[in-house]
């Protein structure tokens, strides 16, 4: 046995990130800017107060793509909620499509491998 734990701590453990694909009624550059200190790109939209001021350091929003229409992110729900993220995103143009994906599992079992 590699790992004995309830299924609730490993989905609390290990399914923090969540894969947003979106697929976008504006360009996705719309919604990016670049820092100048690192050079990555990041969301420029502004949350609900009581969740964020604002999502300039983009804390644990990872965009992991964005060409034409089509944006990809990479979101530590720990970190920061999906709903007001896709709400924010939905206040500055309107979505076509939107596709939300655990990590792979073999990512997931890399994972619990790496910690043992």
């Amino acid at each position: 046995i590699i790992l004995d734990t309830p299924v609730a701590k490993m989905k609390r453990d290990y399914l923090k990130v969540k894969t947003v694909d979106l697929l976008l009624e504006e360009p996705a550059a719309t919604l990016l800017k670049t820092d100048d200190a690192s050079g990555e790109r990041r969301l420029s939209i502004r949350l609900p107060s009581s969740i964020h001021e604002e999502l300039l350091a983009t804390e644990g929003i990872k965009v992991l793509k964005a060409k034409g229409h089509g944006l990809k992110l990479a979101i530590d729900t720990a970190r920061c909620p999906l709903e007001p993220i896709i709400a924010a995103v939905m206040q500055h143009c309107h979505i076509l499509d939107m596709t939300i994906a655990d990590p792979p599992m073999e990512e997931i079992i890399a994972r619990i491998y790496g910690e043992i």
